[in-house]
Parts: structure tokens; C-alpha cells; sequence
């Protein structure tokens, strides 16, 4: 037997019945899943190498209470580099041929060390220059020698003996430019006989980086042969978001995974990263340490601001991604990171309260978000 509403409904005109049949499809259709929809993602790994998480401008903090130790403590990508100012070159002075090395990447050297002998035309064309410039010098002063006996004998005027003293002065000068250039040729001016090679020694201590000639080689004025970096003298090259960086100022103290004493910040780049809108940032290091290799990639942890609330955990709120009605961050793991649901209290400032989710000396992202995101949610990124 038909209801009260069927009924109603069977006495209804065509488009009243049309209506009611078009809203509950649209009901239904809200309600039910329908196929191709993708519901939402579970918590899948993120395996990302850290080569692949520097790249995308993650950066990650270690949590901690807000008691302990003034707050949680920020871990930045860095790269150890030599700064300019602590690095050498030993070039040729002039073109040659490289005939012996002494040195080799990783050697340590000091001051006069030797660093390569070369052969060179052009040594033998200064010797001989110097030669001639020292023969007319002393052609000069035997002129000088007997003009100012004459002259105190009264046999020349005083203008003839000033032009004597102005030949001699000028043929010494040219003589003591023709030792200074064989001297920082590297090349003995003392030495009569004529000898094409030179040595080329280390100015100051230090590690030699690389060696960009062989023996055999043919190279010109200037080329450079060896690089040294004075011993000790390191930096470490770190990747901050704007907001730390902003936080951060010269001389501040970072520690480095790997060395016992602090670095100092050097250095803020007033500008950002055009591909992933990091900050660049160079901490020097102690001369007296020997923790760390150029180029290798370290991880520098730098204290961030304190909380009142002993039980309280804080994170920044950059680290919390919001997805289908909930709150989640990222957590570093072994081999990249995992999506994790977290329950947010009280929010003040750029940083909230965290109830639940995550704990003390858990390892979160605050920047490359929205990178990560895409990979968890497949949208262009490969997590595989």
C-alpha cells in the first residue's frame, strides 16, 4: 500500500516529481563515494635521500620541550666549503712547461715548500736582461768612481758629475727591477750560470685542494697549478627559510654534527635562493679543528626561542600541513619522511602547541612543505 508520501507524490504534477528525484541523486551523490574519487591518503613514506630533501629546501628541527634547553633545537643542510679569503693559488708567472710535481691532492705543506719546478725561454731572456743591467750598473759606477776624482781635482764641473750620479742611479734601479722579477718568478738572481727552470714554492701553510696540471703540460702566464687552503681555516655553507634566517645574526655560536666546538655565524646573504627560497648563511669554523672534509654535507643545529609551559611541546607553526579536516607534519625516518596526524593546542605567535603527535627529539621539516606535500599526495613528486 502506497503512504501518505507516495500518495502525495503520485498526485503530484511531472516536474514537481522531476525535482524531488533530481535532489535526492544529489543527495545520494554527496553522500556515497563514487568511483575514480580518491579518498583520502593514508600516511605513506616519503623516500626521499637527503640529496633530494636539500634540494626541495627542506629544513628540519629536533623537538624538545619548551624547557629544555631554552626550546627546541633547528637542524639546518650545510656544506663545508673554503672560504676565499683562506684560499691560495700557485700559478706560473710566466708560460712554460710543467716538469715535475712534488705534491698531491690531501698533502700538507708548509711556507718554501715545493710545489712544482716548471722550464720556460722567457727565465733564460730575464737572466740575460739582469746580466746586461747589472754589467752597465757597473759600468756606472767606475764612470762615477772617476768623475769624482776629477771633479776634486778640478778637472770637470759639478754638472757633469750630477749627470755621472743620475747615469748610475738609473742603471742600479733597472738592475734591482730585473732581480725583483726573477726573485718573485721564483728564479735565483745570485746564480751566474743561465738556467731555464724555476721551483715554485708554497707561500704559507696549508692543504693542497686540487692539482690542475700535469707534467708534460704547456701553460701560460698565470695558469694556475695548485690550490691550497690554509689549514683549518673552514666553513660550512647553510640553507635557512627566511624566517630563521631572520632570526639569526652574525656571530651567533651553531654546532656541527661531528665537531666539538661551536662555529660563529660569518655571514647573511641579504638574498634568497631564487629555485627554493632558501637563505645562504656561512658560519666559520676554529681554525683548530679537523672534523670536517670540503664539500662534505654536515648538519648544524641552532638553538631557536624558548617557552614558558614545562609540559608544553612547541613546533613552528610552518611545519603543519592541513589535509581534509586535519593537522599533520612531516617526520624525518631513516630514508625520508612520514605524513602524521597531530592534535594542535593553543597558537601564539609563529609557533603552536602541539598535544599529540609528536615527541621529544622527534625530527620534523618546517620548510619544503608544500614539496613534500606533492609527494605525499602524488602531485608530480616521485616519493618512490
Amino acid at each position: 500500500m502506497p503512504t501518505d508520501c507516495g500518495r502525495r507524490l503520485i498526485a503530484a504534477s511531472p516536474g514537481t516529481v522531476f525535482i524531488a528525484v533530481s535532489i535526492a541523486a544529489l543527495v545520494l551523490g554527496l553522500v556515497l563515494p563514487r568511483p575514480g574519487i580518491t579518498q583520502a591518503p593514508v600516511p605513506a613514506p616519503i623516500h626521499w635521500s637527503a640529496e633530494q630533501a636539500r634540494d626541495a629546501g627542506v629544513v628540519t628541527i629536533v623537538v624538545a620541550k619548551t624547557s629544555d634547553a631554552g626550546g627546541s633545537e633547528i637542524v639546518l643542510p650545510g656544506t663545508v666549503v673554503v672560504p676565499p679569503k683562506a684560499m691560495t693559488v700557485v700559478s706560473s708567472p710566466l708560460p712554460a712547461v710543467v716538469q715535475e710535481l712534488f705534491v698531491s691532492v690531501g698533502d700538507e705543506v708548509a711556507a718554501g715548500d715545493r710545489i712544482a719546478r716548471i722550464a720556460s725561454q722567457e727565465i733564460l731572456e730575464w737572466q740575460r736582461a739582469l746580466r746586461q743591467a747589472e754589467a752597465q750598473e757597473a759600468l756606472a759606477s767606475r764612470r762615477l768612481a772617476r768623475d769624482e776624482q776629477l771633479y776634486a781635482e778640478g778637472l770637470i764641473s759639478a754638472s757633469r758629475l750630477q749627470d755621472t750620479r743620475s747615469e748610475q742611479r738609473i742603471t742600479r734601479l733597472a738592475a734591482d727591477e730585473r732581480r725583483r722579477a726573477l726573485r718573485l718568478a721564483g728564479a735565483g738572481s745570485t746564480s751566474r750560470d743561465f738556467d731555464p727552470a724555476l721551483t715554485l714554492t708554497a707561500t704559507g701553510a696549508g692543504t693542497v685542494l686540487d692539482v690542475q696540471a700535469a707534467p708534460g703540460q704547456r701553460i701560460e702566464s698565470g695558469t694556475a697549478i695548485v690550490r691550497l687552503a690554509r689549514i683549518g681555516a673552514l666553513a660550512v655553507e647553510i640553507q635557512a627559510s627566511g624566517e630563521l634566517a631572520a632570526r639569526l645574526r652574525q656571530g651567533d655560536r651553531v654546532m656541527i654534527d661531528g665537531c666539538t666546538t661551536a662555529a660563529r655565524i660569518a655571514s647573511i646573504q641579504p638574498q634568497v635562493n631564487a629555485d627554493n627560497q632558501t637563505v645562504r648563511i656561512r658560519a666559520d669554523l676554529d681554525g683548530a679543528q679537523r672534523c670536517l672534509r670540503v664539500n662534505q654535507y654536515v648538519r648544524v643545529r641552532v638553538a631557536s626561542g624558548a617557552g614558558s609551559d614545562p609540559n608544553r611541546i612547541e613546533v613552528p607553526g610552518a611545519a603543519i600541513v592541513r589535509h581534509q579536516g586535519q593537522a599533520w607534519i612531516f617526520l624525518r625516518t631513516a630514508d625520508g619522511f612520514m605524513p602524521r596526524v597531530v592534535a594542535l593546542g593553543n597558537a601564539g605567535g609563529d609557533r603552536v602547541s602541539v598535544l599529540s603527535g609528536v615527541a621529544p627529539g622527534d625530527e620534523i621539516a618546517i620548510a619544503g612543505i608544500a614539496a613534500l606535500k606533492g609527494a605525499w599526495l602524488g602531485l608530480g613528486a616521485d616519493s618512490r
